[in-house]
């Protein structure tokens, strides 16, 4: 007999029960009764402790620890840097560790599809392959302390439109070549301690009872040891989560009393479920609950790793006429509020009280450079353009981005465009100059409209704290513009595939672009894009050149030589990609199979190898169920952006032969509905008096819900949720849901 399997048999009934789901908020509970726990906390860039348990508070910062805002994954995944994200992971780490947590929720690794995703900035890239290193680095640098992460949100979960009720349909292949392969790539590189299963359904199957997702991929095909934890809120039922091989239900419901003993009676849960669920919770409990801790933070030393993330991340994307870097010398105008109120992070989750508040305009203050500085717009978007008068042969800043409550969970962005008094700013500035640069903070791809009339354009996304000190030195030359962009930036919303029907039913999305999204779709249809993926500029010029392809039993072994042919010492991020023009089964013309970031020194050669691991060329294979290497031949692009080709070289591959397989898409005869249970729609039951006396009852009515952090949000996720939340009595809702369905059904008559 085993250790864990002694501890499964000395444990009480009650004790393995308690297992199934967490106590409060943020607590997993201990297997034994009097054990150490494990406990929680958001988020994926900084420290999101609450002070005060006050529903009405969740999303407030000063609710919240002190803590270092790391730039957000919208940033640092553009970075391409796997070791600097492995750094910061280690800092965010050790800020857990002081304040006694145990897991951190993230990083999140969602592919971003749609660019009106309110909790995009929080997600890593268009790109599995990128996604997928990039948190396996953040999970590898963070469980080195001894702290564990939970990786989010698996699987499908691409909007936050009704995310608690709406079904991602997809095809399978779709789901495997796209969705699932960066979490099966962060698990493979970085083995973190949970993952987090999403809100939504998958093909009209929730996730948390989604067996394929939870036991065939991640369990049986990629070997996780790890824990399946639900989203807050996210388990529909807790017996068909378990079955499917889900661990524990976040937050603890009230459900019946003796629901867990009463099942077991009936035998809807056995013995063997137990058995199976503890053999992973006892090693998770047994390794997070006892962690070192730290007696202090370096938050200046933690500040200075947020600046280097940072500048290696922000992306410089226009440089007309050299316009960047500045000269400290020469006076510049500034405008814009964002120069001082700075939106460095997201909503919802996300919500930081950072240690320190950057304002760039403080740093050119403290730098003694020579400016003039004028908000222009205020939050309540009235404008003032009295300094434009001021404008003759100076060079111009403009910072422009929307509010972060206008980015955030619970969400989606109503379109792809800046403010409006934002945007006629920008056409006023434009009719005096167009010796303008502009920094753009926003979550994720906007439109510009203005782009062609001017010289310089830097993306920061949401940089974190040290984003100020990060943008003065690139824009003044003392660091070097590296970051290359993790999603195409398009012109206008009305190119991205779906468009026309993401966000329109709540209860179902069709993937029908189905593999072809990001540069996969705009690629392929030749659309013309602002910047495509992998795109970045810097000061230095650099030449590449693919010296050798080695074929090897494990990998495949790339060298390129990377020659820096200017003045400036500088980073660049080496790109290659992969096609198969005969392929037998559809494909994209071609993704992303290596990167690798190397520091060249002037007028300097420096070689690089990249290692392409033979599991990521694989492919989906409908007619055999399974991810498949295809033999033949292949096309090897050396590349500075998914589009900017410098090289291509033929290899040939072993794989397996694949039956011809044409483009299918998604199953549209998959059409779900308002469920006439626990998960009708809180905007739906809002409009009966049952359910308008029982919110007064507690102290809450429409307005209030439509003003509570989330928007209008809470009025568009099933009842269940606001009970799981604590905001309802789970068991209260369960006992007048018939009368709420009665007078639905008679005021439809």
């Amino acid at each position: 007999m085993n250790k864990i399997e002694k501890i499964i048999n000395e444990m009480t009934l009650s004790e393995k029960l308690n297992t199934l789901h967490g106590t409060s908020f943020w607590l997993f509970n201990s297997y034994k009764a009097d054990g150490e726990g494990v406990v929680c906390s958001d988020g994926p860039n900084g420290v999101r402790k609450m002070q005060n348990s006050n529903i009405e508070e969740v999303f407030s910062p000063i609710n919240f620890v002190k803590c270092t805002t790391f730039p957000t994954g919208s940033t640092f995944a553009c970075s391409f840097d796997q070791n600097l994200v492995e750094k910061m992971g280690i800092a965010l780490a050790h800020e857990f560790q002081f304040y006694k947590i145990n897991v951190a929720l993230g990083p999140a690794a969602c592919i971003k599809r749609n660019p009106l995703c309110g909790r995009n900035f929080e997600y890593l890239s268009e790109d599995p392959l990128l996604s997928g290193y990039i948190a396996g680095s953040y999970i590898k640098g963070f469980e080195s302390t001894g702290c564990g992460t939970s990786l989010k949100h698996y699987v499908a979960n691409n909007q936050e439109y009704g995310r608690q009720v709406n079904s991602s349909n997809l095809s399978l292949k779709c789901l495997r070549d796209i969705y699932t392969k960066g979490f099966e790539i962060a698990v493979r590189e970085g083995n973190p301690a949970s993952i987090m299963v999403s809100y939504n359904k998958i093909n009209g199957v929730y996730a948390c009872e989604n067996s394929y997702i939870l036991e065939d991929v991640m369990r049986k095909e990629i070997g996780y040891k790890g824990l399946f934890i639900s989203d807050w809120t996210a388990v529909n039922d807790p017996l068909k989560s378990l079955h499917a091989g889900l661990n524990v239900e976040m937050p603890e419901r009230d459900y019946e009393e003796g629901f867990y003993e009463k099942a077991y009676k009936e035998g809807k849960i056995k013995n063997e479920d137990l058995t199976k669920h503890l053999n992973y919770y006892i090693p998770f409990i047994d390794k997070y609950s006892d962690q070192k801790e730290l007696s202090s933070i370096d938050f200046e030393k933690h500040l200075k790793i947020a600046i280097e993330v940072a500048e290696n991340s922000i992306v410089l994307a226009k440089n007309e006429d050299n316009f960047f870097p500045l000269n400290s010398k020469e006076e510049v105008i500034v405008i814009g509020l964002r120069a001082r109120d700075m939106n460095y992070y997201g909503g919802g989750s996300s919500i930081t009280n950072s240690y320190y508040k950057p304002d760039f305009v403080r740093i050119l203050t403290d730098k003694n450079i020579n400016f003039e500085y004028d908000s222009a717009y205020d939050d309540e978007e009235n404008l003032n353009l009295a300094l434009l008068e001021k404008i003759k042969n100076q060079k111009v800043l403009v910072f422009l981005g929307c509010d972060h409550q206008e980015e955030s969970e619970g969400y989606d962005r109503k379109d792809m465009k800046l403010p409006d008094h934002q945007l006629k700013l920008m056409n006023e500035i434009l009719k005096i100059t167009n010796n303008v640069g502009v920094i753009v903070e926003s979550g994720s791809v906007v439109e510009l409209p203005f782009l062609d009339n001017i010289k310089g354009l830097f993306i920061p996304y949401f940089a974190g704290e040290g984003e100020d000190f990060a943008l003065y030195n690139l824009i003044y030359g003392f660091a070097n513009p590296s970051g290359k962009l993790a999603e195409t930036w398009i012109k206008k919303y009305d190119d991205c595939p779906g468009s026309l029907t993401y966000d329109k039913d709540i209860f179902n999305s069709y993937y029908d672009e189905d593999i072809y999204v990001g540069y996969r779709y705009y690629d392929k249809y030749k659309i013309n894009v602002n910047f495509p993926f992998g795109f970045g500029l810097s000061y230095s010029k650099f030449k590449l050149n693919l010296l050798r392809v080695a074929i090897n039993s494990k990998d495949i072994k790339c060298e390129v030589e990377v020659t820096n042919v200017s003045e400036t010492k500088g980073k660049e991020v080496v790109q290659l990609y992969i096609g198969k023009k005969d392929s037998n089964i559809y494909r994209v013309r071609r993704e992303l199979v290596a990167f690798s970031k190397a520091v060249v020194y002037p007028h300097s050669k420096k070689k690089v190898v990249l290692s392409i691991n033979y599991s990521d060329l694989r492919v989906f294979d409908p007619t055999k169920n399974k991810m498949t290497l295809e033999d033949g031949d292949y096309e090897l692009y050396l590349c500075n952006s998914s589009r900017d080709e410098i090289s291509v070289t033929k290899i040939t591959l072993k794989g397996e032969k694949i039956t011809k397989y044409d483009f299918q898409g998604p199953d549209h005869s998959l059409v779900f509905k308002e469920n006439e249970d626990i998960n009708l729609l809180v905007s739906s039951a809002i409009k009966t008096n049952v359910f308008k006396k029982y919110l007064t009852s507690v102290g809450l009515d429409e307005e209030k819900l439509k003003n509570t952090f989330f928007k209008d949000g809470f009025l568009k996720n099933p009842i269940r949720c606001l009970a799981g939340l604590g905001i309802l009595k789970y068991r209260d809702v369960e006992l007048i849901l018939p009368e709420i369905i009665k007078e639905l059904r008679e005021t439809k008559k």
